[in-house]
């Protein structure tokens, strides 16, 4: 049987907003968010080299929010990642698509 995962999220400051996270767990997110980043853009090529993690971090939340508030039944947040990846650009024709 592996082993409960045991680790508590830090009790909230005075000094922090309800539903904030610590400033080193933000760092550490944001390092592995850069971390990811650089990695896609070397395996996967075709990541843009001027997309911030910021930006990245954006998208996933604007992804998130779509997911939370579609209706029952009817997740758009596949489509809206599909079309984040895409760009509103028209596909290629499908012998020049790629996989």
């Amino acid at each position: 049987m592996p082993a409960r995962n045991t680790r508590r999220w830090p009790s909230r400051s005075p000094s922090r907003p309800q539903g904030t996270l610590p400033e080193d767990l933000c760092a550490n997110l944001r390092g592995c968010g850069e971390r990811l980043l650089d990695r896609a853009r070397v395996v996967a090529g075709g990541v843009r080299a001027d997309l911030t993690t910021d930006e990245l971090f954006d998208l996933i939340s604007a992804a998130a929010w779509v997911r939370e508030n579609s209706p029952p039944g009817k997740d758009a947040s596949p489509r809206l990642l599909e079309l984040m990846r895409d760009g509103f650009m028209e596909p290629a024709p499908r012998g020049d698509r790629p996989g």
